[in-house]
């Protein structure tokens, strides 16, 4: 089953693939750990080194910059958030990156407010809102 959701999700998997052994290479990853909930099952989650409050997902990878504090409400949000765009992700499949991510990616450019207000914005809130969000230190 696992291998068919990797095909399923083959283009994200490549992109969250290539950022993470940038951060990675750039020693930038400080922590890792996995969320799980239901439709996407579990995600890992990067915390990243950097000023910015901004956070992205790929797939099943979720990376936040710790312009976020650490275990902060504010941080179960914005994971709660992406983890919403890793079930759209799985529900999407190789549309993902057209539908989803390219979109969020012009708009968010422009005006993170603006976003907000977009569509793959709003469905990835309405995801995640019903789901038991836990967060698992690895």
């Amino acid at each position: 089953m696992k291998t068919l959701n990797i095909l399923w999700q083959l283009p994200q998997y490549f992109v969250s693939l290539a950022v993470l052994t940038y951060f990675s290479l750039s020693k930038r990853v400080m922590k890792k750990h996995r969320v799980t909930g239901v439709t996407a099952k579990h995600s890992s989650v990067y915390y990243i080194r950097g000023r910015h409050k901004r956070a992205f997902s790929s797939g099943e990878i979720i990376f936040v910059y710790s312009g976020y504090q650490y275990g902060s409400e504010r941080y179960r949000e914005v994971v709660r958030h992406e983890y919403g765009h890793a079930m759209q992700s799985a529900c999407l499949g190789w549309l993902y990156l057209p539908v989803i991510g390219l979109p969020s990616l012009l708009v968010t450019g422009i005006s993170s407010s603006l976003a907000e207000k977009c569509y793959f914005e709003k469905w990835a809130d309405e995801l995640a809102a019903g789901v038991d969000l836990k967060i698992i230190d690895t």
